[in-house]
């Protein structure tokens, strides 16, 4: 038998206005796809994540990145990579980025 969840963020503000969430919620992720919210799930045997104090979102996007040839190095990566390696959008929220 498998868990309900893979991880529980637990004790978070969730703030979706696509579904129409703002407040108080946990969030159960399954298969990296959510499935569940609610004030109070059960974890079961799934890991927790505490999220009292933060502020849950779907990923953001950030409107306004530069990340060009000489200004992406300080990042430690080609150009192309900044986004997609996560170590800098991904730890901030931000799933998807747009430089115009």
């Amino acid at each position: 038998m498998t868990d309900k969840f893979d991880f529980v963020v637990k004790g978070g503000h969730v703030l979706d206005v696509f579904q129409g969430l703002d407040g108080p919620s946990d969030v159960g992720v399954l298969a990296g796809k959510v499935i569940a919210f609610d004030p109070d799930l059960d974890a079961g045997q799934a890991a927790v994540i505490d999220a009292k104090g933060l502020l849950v979102t779907p990923g953001l996007i950030d409107l306004h990145v530069h990340v060009w040839q000489g200004v992406a190095s300080r990042y430690r990566g080609r150009p192309s990579l900044r986004a997609a390696r996560g170590d800098y959008c991904l730890r901030r929220g931000v799933s998807g980025v747009v430089d115009l």
